[in-house]
């Protein structure tokens, strides 16, 4: 079980958060992207934006690129973030990079831009999202079943 787990993360994608800055007018901005720096698409790439001090969304004025999932290739990047770079260095940013891989299996991973920081940094590495609560319980209690049994089994022959 432990070999499947670490087979699957081999195909997994990569997120790198890039972060620049464009003069747009009289004024400095910070762009935020995102880009797949790994081997393997990701696919139905969903990003969301939380203040970390309000908990709640970024205002849709300082998002950028599209609203609807979308599929990144390897060194492809997709536009996140543009907000003027005075008001980027005094927020607590939470992003939350849902995707699929290519195991089809639902994938997040989480980054943060504490105050004061220009950069994000990786809170929580990419971790599986379980779909349902009872049948995943079924299937845990299945397989501590079948491991109690195994068990059992094996005690009685080794007497």
């Amino acid at each position: 079980m432990r070999q499947t787990a670490v087979f699957k993360t081999e195909y997994d994608a990569t997120f790198k958060p890039i972060v620049d800055s464009v003069l747009l007018g009289d004024s400095l901005h910070t762009t935020v992207r995102v880009e797949n720096v790994g081997e393997y698409l990701a696919y139905n790439v969903m990003i969301g934006l939380v203040d970390m001090t309000t908990r709640k969304p970024l205002e849709k004025l300082v998002r950028a690129g599209s609203k609807a999932p979308t599929t990144l290739a390897p060194k492809e990047s997709m536009d996140v973030l543009l907000m003027p770079t005075e008001k980027y260095q005094n927020v607590q940013i939470e992003m939350n990079i849902l995707y699929y891989n290519v195991m089809d299996e639902t994938r997040q991973i989480t980054f943060a831009k504490f105050l004061k920081a220009t950069d994000f940094m990786l809170i929580r590495a990419s971790t599986t999202i379980r779909q349902g609560l009872l049948l995943n319980s079924l299937e845990d209690l299945n397989l501590i079943y079948r491991l109690l049994r195994y068990t059992s089994k094996r005690t009685k022959t080794s007497k």
